[in-house]
């Protein structure tokens, strides 16, 4: 069976995974730039493309736990 994985190639999630990775380097090389944000009484500096994934992380978490809260309801 291992010997049959290994002449099918490579697997197609290993080549979407590198391929993102590539893409998250060159979007962290291309957005280096410090940036101030202030949101009421918070202020944070740090680089422009640390502040977005921060950002889309947060955005994340808050949609999960909106729909959990939407699938407990239904129940």
């Amino acid at each position: 069976m291992a010997d049959e994985r290994s002449k099918r190639g490579l697997n197609p999630g290993v080549v979407v995974a590198g391929v993102l990775a590539v893409l998250l380097l060159v979007f962290i090389f291309q957005n280096t730039d410090e940036v101030r944000v202030t949101a009421y009484f918070w202020e944070f500096r740090g680089p422009l493309w640390l502040v977005l994934i921060v950002t889309v992380a947060v955005g994340l978490v808050i949609l999960e736990l909106f729909n959990a809260l939407l699938r407990r309801r239904r129940r």
